[in-house]
């Protein structure tokens, strides 16, 4: 698809393209102005739709008419939508709760693997060790800057500089986290 994707945009109507066996490999191909038509011909459809999720996939779509190839197709793209849809606004976590969701979060890989563990540590001894840091008890709503800069300035005066800037990478990522998907 050439044109660009916009997030949970339904997808525009598909072009299907006629497709014909090919007689020596019996795979089957773009049909080309030279081919006459056959019962045995198909039609495909290809399409990618971006998805609430920030995946992209790939769909296709075949039937014995163009019609019912882009039917099928954009049928099957709506339904991978309505799957991705965002839920409903959940005002009521803490900053502790978004934590707990995104280290439970398969999709966290936006971080190197090298630094998994050192963030999983990170969060549970800064965000959720009991009992819970004036940070963690806060609305995820209500968090603000002044809020952050207290708790950082708290972790470099504990643990030092270098373990406060992996505590703030940490927050940026579990806020991002929070942004995209628990608070939806």
């Amino acid at each position: 698809m050439a044109a660009t994707l916009i997030k949970g945009a339904p997808p525009k109507r598909p072009r299907a393209h006629r497709q014909v066996r090919d007689a020596e490999t019996g795979r089957w191909r773009t049909a080309t102005r030279g081919d006459k038509r056959a019962t045995t011909d198909r039609w495909r459809t290809q399409a990618s739709v971006q998805l609430w999720t920030d995946e992209v996939p790939k769909r296709d779509a075949t039937a014995k008419t163009a019609a019912a190839a882009e039917d099928a197709l954009v049928e099957r793209l709506q339904a991978l939508l309505a799957e991705s849809s965002p839920e409903r606004p959940r005002t009521d976590l803490t900053v502790a709760d978004v934590a707990r969701l995104w280290l439970a979060a398969p999709e966290r890989h936006d971080v190197a693997t090298s630094s998994l563990g050192v963030y999983e540590s990170s969060c549970r001894r800064w965000l959720l060790l009991e009992p819970l840091p004036d940070l963690g008890k806060l609305r995820f709503r209500q968090l603000e800057l002044r809020d952050v800069s207290a708790w950082l300035l708290a972790i470099a005066s504990a643990s030092g500089i270098p373990t406060a800037r992996t505590a703030r990478s940490v927050l940026s990522n579990i806020v991002r986290y929070g942004m995209r998907r628990a608070t939806r």
